[in-house]
């Protein structure tokens, strides 16, 4: 996946595209009525190894949430680690990305951090 094809998604794509590479599974998407909004829920990546036990829970809001973002960098720091470079090439990528769009690393958006995490998961090929 590439910087425009990553444009391209809604929000609620990105989400689950990022829940995804979190290990998320049986995502579904509640559509808004009057009472909410777009509800996205599966299951968490906890109970990946725990078929005997039943559960679900709301995706987290990554592209507003910085603490979802941290949650989701120190999950890909354990899968990173078994892929050499990988780790490297995420803070070089949110580095890019977060210059570019006027801040430093360390101020990089939720939106940024979830556009850069997805590109070095998806392999970014632009």
């Amino acid at each position: 996946m590439n910087r425009e094809q990553y444009a391209k998604l809604t929000d609620e794509e990105k989400r689950i595209k990022i829940a995804e590479l979190c290990d998320w599974t049986n995502i579904i998407v509640l559509k808004p009525n009057v009472y909410r909004g777009i509800v996205i829920k599966g299951r968490p990546p906890y109970l990946k190894d725990r078929p005997e036990l039943h559960g679900e829970d709301t995706i987290p809001d990554y592209l507003n949430d910085l603490n979802a973002c941290h949650e989701f960098e120190t999950y890909a720091e354990l899968g990173m680690s078994e892929h050499s470079g990988k780790a490297a090439e995420y803070s070089a990528l949110l580095r890019h990305i977060a210059v570019e769009g006027g801040r430093h690393l360390f101020s990089a958006t939720a939106e940024q951090r979830c556009e850069a995490f997805v590109l070095t998961m998806e392999g970014a090929d632009d």
